[in-house]
């Protein structure tokens, strides 16, 4: 029996409201079961063949002096971006002019997707936040019939795009914000992210055995299609591997969805997704790649401008999974990182 959960499952039964009850009960026992954990993956598999050119946006972040991070909040996709900014930051000594301090002018927000229709909730506190700022840089981002952003844009922001369709339709509405083409934070991901120390709970290690469990019997190519408003392929997935779990994309939560993410693609040679970091996952590790495009084109615009050179990363515009499923298998060795992982989070050895 553990004292402290007890204790705390007492000290909660007195605090009025269920839902009040249950979210203090649940920070509580998140808290006292935290550990700090080191992961040593095996990289051999990761080929970041990449060449992002990095001058400008470290021009402009280096120009802010002192700066609040705020990352786009999401799903593991969105850790993706997270974790490869924080390496970003740390490999071009940026980390100390990160600040906490609410009353700092100089706002750097997330890479990631701005479409209001979709997202209403997501693009709101940010807009909130832009209104004091002096200066606002987003990261390379795809921005989509997102009036909420646009109607806002003035001289204080500076918007790098992910991709040349937000590219073009940011620069044809003629604003005073800055506008650069650049590419998706993902894609500056290092070998270091295999070699990681964060601190770990018990509700790490359930949602990893809880993504083993859903993956364990799918084979060697895997279908990771989205099940949400962006969805527009009729499609059976194996997993909604990005949805697996909505992180809070604080460092340690984005350092071991990152490790996650690349540790479940890692079991598979072959995969077909809609989810654009589930591809870019894939591709960092070295698999066959399958894009199917979402609802509003940023897959195809994002595959045009980062991909579509690369031999092993193909755009689907037909629905054909069929021919995937037959493909040949890669026989590639396992590292079996997600193994790796989950007896790291648990201190034991469990078996896959």
């Amino acid at each position: 029996m553990n004292i402290r959960k007890v204790l705390i499952n007492i000290l909660c039964s007195f605090i009025p409201g269920k839902q009040r009850r249950r979210r203090i009960r649940n920070v509580l026992l998140i808290r006292i079961s935290q550990r700090l954990v080191h992961i040593e993956l095996c990289d051999k598999n990761f080929v970041n063949k990449f060449e992002v050119d990095d001058q400008r946006l470290l021009s402009v972040l280096k120009s802010l002096g002192s700066f609040r991070y705020i990352p786009n909040p999401g799903n593991l996709g969105d850790c993706l971006i997270g974790a490869a900014t924080f390496q970003f930051f740390k490999r071009h000594h940026l980390l100390s002019s990160i600040t906490n301090e609410n009353n700092c002018e100089n706002i750097v927000y997330g890479g990631g997707a701005w479409v209001g229709a979709l997202y209403p909730e997501a693009c709101l506190p940010a807009l909130f936040l832009f209104e004091k700022a002096k200066k606002i840089v987003i990261l390379p981002s795809s921005v989509f019939d997102c009036s909420m952003l646009t109607d806002v844009l003035d001289s204080r922001f500076i918007v790098f795009c992910r991709e040349r369709k937000t590219y073009q339709y940011l620069k044809g509405l003629n604003t005073e914000a800055k506008i650069y083409i650049d590419s998706d934070m993902a894609l500056r991901m290092d070998e270091s992210i295999f070699d990681v120390t964060f601190l770990s709970n018990d509700f790490y290690l359930k949602r990893a055995l809880a993504v083993r469990d859903k993956i364990k019997d799918i084979g060697n190519i895997a279908c990771f299609f989205r099940e949400d408003v962006e969805k527009c392929n009729n499609v059976q997935t194996d997993y909604d591997l990005s949805a697996a779990f909505s992180p809070n994309m604080n460092v340690d939560e984005c350092k071991f969805a990152t490790a996650l993410m690349l540790s479940v693609v890692d079991q598979f040679d072959v995969i077909a997704t809609d989810r654009l970091h589930v591809g870019i996952a894939a591709i960092l590790m070295g698999k066959e790649v399958y894009l199917f495009d979402n609802s509003y084109g940023k897959i195809s615009s994002v595959y045009e401008h980062s991909f579509s050179k690369m031999s092993n990363v193909h755009l689907c515009r037909d629905v054909d999974l069929l021919k995937i499923k037959q493909l040949k298998r890669n026989e590639k060795e396992s590292t079996n990182n997600l193994l790796r992982l989950i007896n790291a989070l648990a201190g034991a050895d469990v078996n896959l």
